[in-house]
């Protein structure tokens, strides 16, 4: 009898060392899965973010580009009493470099492909931080006020970082760290045929990275590639269109020399333009000298008939 009772003694205590056992792994599991899932947790925050700041930096740098295509769309605009020296120098500092090749002025000896697409006259070199001169065609031919309405204090800063196709830090001194690659840098420099310029850029993908930072370590990263706006596009600067004078000519003066006068009562429906002096009949040298659209007409010569400019 007291031997059938140690035995059942015995077993029970064995029962109790393995349930312990037992409850102590499953404790023991519990506690890892919950440490896991914090962790976990901690892990997916960080990454949102992380993520949310990517996709910040990608609306800024969209942002900039849209910006910067709005200035060189709507507010690019070339004075009249624009030359081809000054149009040479814009290439000059468009390229970075005196490289530039200027085309035959006989258009027959171009290539089928240079009278299609241009005449190459430079290829562009990258854009580097000190070259704050580079983009002369924006910085002289945007009005200052528009860079002003902007807040952008300093034109060519502003387009040496666009263009420089570099990556954009944006908040280097936080604990999450944003920047941006715009992707876009200047190309080359052509001539058309019909003698307009083209200034071309090129737009590579779009970047940005979010970087997370705990005792100077990343602990959470992410970089966001926008690559549907690639490509390229160009600024022209030509002569403008003669079709919306009424007349314009060189020199008032047939073959041999003869000058052409216009008579009393002469009408002009549009714009008037001559190179080299406007000769009008007037029977009226007394009523003294007369800009007309900035030509000078000498004061025997003004015309006394209407003249719609």
């Amino acid at each position: 009898m007291s031997f059938t009772y140690k035995n059942s003694g015995i077993a029970l205590v064995t029962v109790l060392v393995i349930s312990i056992g037992i409850l102590g792994v499953v404790l023991g599991i519990s506690s890892i899965l919950a440490l896991g899932a914090k962790r976990a947790t901690a892990d997916q925050s960080l990454s949102l973010k992380a993520q949310y700041g990517a996709e910040s930096a990608l609306s800024l740098a969209q942002a900039r580009i849209q910006e910067a295509y709005s200035l060189m769309n709507n507010e690019l605009e070339f004075l009249p009493t624009l030359q081809i020296y000054n149009v040479i120098n814009y290439i000059i500092s468009f390229c970075g470099h005196s490289n530039v090749q200027n085309p035959p002025e006989d258009i027959s000896t171009w290539t089928e492909e240079q009278r299609n697409k241009g005449y190459l006259m430079c290829q562009a070199d990258p854009v580097s931080v000190n070259d704050s001169n580079r983009f002369k065609i924006l910085n002289d031919n945007i009005a200052q006020d528009v860079y002003s309405h902007l807040g952008i204090s300093n034109a060519s800063d502003y387009w040496q970082t666009t263009f420089n196709a570099q990556t954009i830090s944006l908040n280097p001194d936080s604990d999450q760290a944003l920047s941006m690659k715009l992707g876009l840098s200047p190309k080359e420099v052509k001539q058309m045929q019909d003698g307009s310029y083209r200034f071309y850029f090129r737009q590579d993908a779009i970047e940005a990275t979010s970087n997370l930072l705990a005792n100077g370590k990343i602990v959470a990263s992410r970089k966001l590639r926008l690559s549907n706006s690639e490509g390229e596009f160009y600024l022209a600067i030509g002569r403008p269109s003669f079709s919306s004078y009424a007349y314009f000519v060189d020199n008032r003066s047939l073959l041999d020399g003869t000058p052409l006068y216009f008579p009393d009562g002469e009408r002009f429906e549009g714009r008037v333009h001559v190179n080299k002096g406007a000769l009008f009949y007037s029977s009226d040298p007394t009523r003294g000298t007369h800009v007309l659209k900035g030509v000078l007409v000498p004061a025997n010569l003004i015309s006394t008939g209407e003249q719609h400019l």
